[in-house]
Order: C-alpha cells, then sequence, then structure tokens
C-alpha cells in the first residue's frame, strides 16, 4: 500500500501536504503511510482506492471469511462499528472474524450473505 500510494504522489508530482488535502487527511499520516509503511485504516481505503484507481495489493489472506470481510470494509470505506450496526450483530463479532477467531453461525451467515451480495454486485456490473 505503502508503495502505491508513494509512487502516484511521485507520479503526479505532488508533495505530501497536496495529497493529504486530496485525501482529508494531515502531511504527517501521508508520511506514516509512506516511510513507516504503517496501513491505512479502512474507513480512508475507499479514498484512497478511488484516488489511486485501482485495489492494491494487501496483504491480507482473501481464503479467509475475515481477509475477504476486511477487504470489502476497505472497499468501501466501512468500519467495524459500521458493519456491526448494518448487520445489527456484535462489533466484537467482526473484530473477531478479521482476527481468525470463531464466532455464531448466525453472524458467519450475515457476513457471508453481505460479501457474497457484493461480489454478486459486482459480476453483474461488468
Amino acid at each position: 500500500m505503502a508503495d502505491a500510494i508513494k509512487a502516484k504522489r511521485l507520479d503526479l508530482k505532488l508533495t505530501k501536504v497536496e495529497l493529504a488535502k486530496i485525501l482529508e487527511v494531515s502531511p504527517l499520516t501521508i508520511s506514516t503511510w509512506e516511510n513507516i509503511n504503517k496501513q491505512p485504516v479502512p474507513r480512508m481505503m475507499k479514498k484512497i482506492i478511488v484516488w489511486l484507481g485501482y485495489v492494491p495489493h494487501l496483504d491480507v489472506d482473501m481464503s479467509t471469511l475475515g481477509g475477504q470481510l476486511y477487504i470489502y470494509r476497505c472497499k468501501h470505506g466501512l468500519t467495524q462499528k459500521d458493519i456491526a450496526i448494518e448487520l445489527q450483530i456484535d462489533r466484537w463479532a467482526v473484530t473477531k472474524v478479521e482476527k481468525g477467531i470463531e464466532i455464531e453461525t448466525n453472524h458467519i451467515n450475515k457476513l457471508r450473505r453481505l460479501i457474497g451480495f457484493d461480489l454478486h454486485n459486482q459480476r453483474s456490473k461488468k
């Protein structure tokens, strides 16, 4: 992620201050992403993805529900709390899924339906 942000910023000849204004974050945040390689929080990812024009590689295991859920949140700029409210489940259930900890089956089914619905919509738009 850091490499993708920095490469595009440099390609567009933007300063960290200019990019910070575009993404509505502080220049220090841009430096943290680029220099410390700290991953942006999912709620910021939607803006970054739109700015980049693509979804950069994220070090996430897409074979797991937790990995798929994390990517879904990034693409949509959602927090764990947003997902929990939308699905009317405990926020900690979302956290646990992303960490690979087992949760109640009905929560898992709700999360799968949410992600599956999104994937179905993406296919139909192509």
